[in-house]
């Protein structure tokens, strides 16, 4: 969950660029059978920032995998808001 949170907060340092819209709400956060589920609001799905659509994808992955070590996460999703369908709710975000 920190990390998430840390990174809607955006970098500290000049020179450096979030990846991730401060106005996104992190909805839950867990961790079940190696793989990380991690809900956003609608406000992910419509960032306006300047960076490459897989950009804030791959912050959240990248960051989690950094922290948690290759051997002990093997699956991140990230997910929609407002999806209670245990089927299309984190369709297409599995990452490996």
């Amino acid at each position: 969950r920190l990390i998430v949170e840390q990174l809607i907060e955006g970098p500290q340092e000049l020179g450096h660029y979030a990846t991730i819209p401060s106005d996104v709400k992190l909805l839950n956060v867990s961790v079940n059978d190696s793989v990380c589920s991690i809900n956003l609001d609608a406000a992910f799905l419509n960032s306006t920032l300047d960076v490459a659509a897989y950009i804030p994808i791959y912050s959240i992955v990248d960051s989690l995998a950094e922290r948690a070590g290759a051997f002990s996460m093997y699956n991140t999703d990230v997910c929609r808001s407002g999806s209670t369908d245990p089927r299309t709710m984190c369709s297409g975000t599995r990452f490996r």
